[in-house]
């Protein structure tokens, strides 16, 4: 198709998410669009610049089969009247699906996590990423745009309901906590080794009322107070380092006590 005119540049990384669809045999048939101009009679490429540009590219060897193009046609005057408006439907930003709008379709599969609501499902996700990099060679490194791949994993599904429930407890004061990837990740690893030892020190910590006022939770409680009013940044790290560091303190605490639900 003929290009038109100010068309946006190639993108080296759009490109590369397309070769790398191909490759995963995972491309979906295309639809691409072209508008018929009626003051110079000629056909003009709409959208569908780079995936076609892509699928040219691509060797024979890996060239997707057995795949079909839907091609509209559309008209307009010409370029000085109405062929913006015309060129702006396609990929305007305001239409696009956002990675939390993916990560909300993910999980559709999975009916436990529909009370999931779509904020708090890419808080969780991003959160397990963070808990992922840990991990070194071994861990699951999943992009923002495919994050909800995780609740593939029955564990991840399980600590999501487990997380989702624990935010949603009354008398929480330090809720924001869940909008720190570091935090969660930290939790993901709390809850690992004690679902019901996790429970109780996460809502100390978020409802500051554990009864000793000195106590490891009401320090980490203000710790992060302190650190989300300072103007300098901290990184995700080092928020999940600090929980580490409370969550260890109260294991050896309550090692030999069975968790109490706390009031």
């Amino acid at each position: 198709m003929e290009k038109v005119n100010g068309e946006r540049p190639l993108k080296a990384t759009r490109l590369k998410f397309f070769e790398d669809l191909i490759r995963a045999k995972t491309f979906a048939d295309p639809t691409w669009s072209q508008g018929l101009c009626k003051a110079d009679g000629k056909t003009y490429r709409l959208d569908g610049q780079h995936t076609s540009t892509q699928l040219v590219a691509t060797p024979p060897d890996l060239f997707p089969a057995n795949r079909n193009v839907q091609i509209c046609t559309y008209e307009f005057d010409d370029f000085e009247t109405d062929a913006a408006n015309l060129f702006n439907k396609f990929d305007n930003p305001h239409s696009t699906r956002t990675n939390q709008e993916m990560g909300n379709f993910y999980k559709s599969p999975y009916d436990e996590l529909d009370d999931i609501e779509a904020p708090m499902a890419m808080r969780i996700l991003n959160g397990i990423y963070e808990y992922e990099t840990t991990k070194g060679k071994g861990g699951n490194l999943l992009p923002p745009r495919v994050r909800g791949l995780y609740w593939g994993q029955a564990e991840y599904r399980m600590f999501s309901i487990w997380l989702d429930e624990l935010f949603k407890s009354d008398g929480l004061r330090l809720d924001w906590l869940n909008t720190k990837s570091g935090i969660v990740a930290e939790m993901v690893n709390d809850w690992k080794l004690s679902p019901q030892h996790a429970l109780v020190f996460w809502l100390y910590v978020m409802r500051e009322n554990h009864p000793d006022v000195d106590h490891i939770t009401r320090q980490l409680g203000e710790d992060f107070k302190k650190w989300r009013a300072k103007p300098e940044r901290h990184s995700q790290n080092q928020f999940r380092t600090r929980a580490s560091r409370a969550w260890v303190r109260y294991q050896k605490e309550v090692a030999p006590v069975e968790p109490q639900l706390v009031a």
